[in-house]
């Protein structure tokens, strides 16, 4: 399984620290709220849906990516060709050097505060500043795909090289948060959905990480 949260990079022999990454997590996504409130400052069209309704569209839409999160890491393991390839390697790499031991490191209420940073923060930054600043001068597609691949890319900051095949699914991902937000007029449906999805995804990577441990 896959986890959309970038995690840090130590040396894979120094355990990680559940408190040192959730600061990290502050920090950064604190970070793209501060270069954000051009936009969070400036008057905004409110949309049709009520709070509560958001956040109710925004849980409901994390099963999409749960699904396609699951289905892909079972389609990777079910089929040898896909489990062999530079695809394969990358996941497996990312899965078993990353997002195995950050889940790990993370109790619940650690797990829950990165969760609720990484998703206001970089929806706050990718869904509503950086479209917002291409309004003007690129067609809203554009902007989307422009903002969904430098979300991508923030996931694999250092490691462009190493997880040059999973960068697409990152932008996949990115264009689907951003809809969201087109079709709601609601940022707190992306963020919603972004949360709920890093929430869920670490605590079944965690589960996943730990019985592997206790079976080897």
């Amino acid at each position: 399984m896959i986890s959309d949260t970038h995690p840090p990079h130590p040396p894979q022999q120094t355990p990680l620290d559940g408190w040192s990454i959730t600061q990290l997590a502050l920090w950064s996504e604190g970070a793209l709220l501060f270069l954000s409130l051009p936009w969070i400052l400036a008057p905004q069209s409110t949309g049709s849906i009520s709070p509560l309704a958001a956040l109710a569209i925004g849980m409901m839409s994390t099963i999409p990516l749960l699904v396609a999160m699951s289905a892909l890491s079972r389609l990777v393991e079910g089929l040898k060709p896909l489990k062999n390839s530079q695809f394969g390697e990358q996941l497996r790499d990312l899965q078993q050097n990353f997002i195995f031991p950050l889940s790990r490191a993370l109790n619940d209420f650690q797990i829950l505060a990165v969760a609720l940073l990484s998703g206001i923060g970089e929806e706050v930054f990718f869904r509503g500043l950086l479209p917002w600043l291409l309004e003007d001068i690129t067609p809203q597609a554009v902007s989307v795909i422009c903002s969904s691949f430098l979300f991508a890319l923030l996931h694999f900051v250092g490691n462009f090289r190493r997880f040059s095949r999973l960068i697409s699914i990152y932008v996949i991902a990115g264009v689907y948060l951003s809809l969201l937000y087109i079709f709601s007029q609601s940022i707190l449906v992306p963020i919603t959905c972004h949360a709920c999805f890093n929430f869920i995804s670490l605590r079944l990577n965690r589960s996943r990480a730990e019985a592997e441990s206790e079976g080897s």
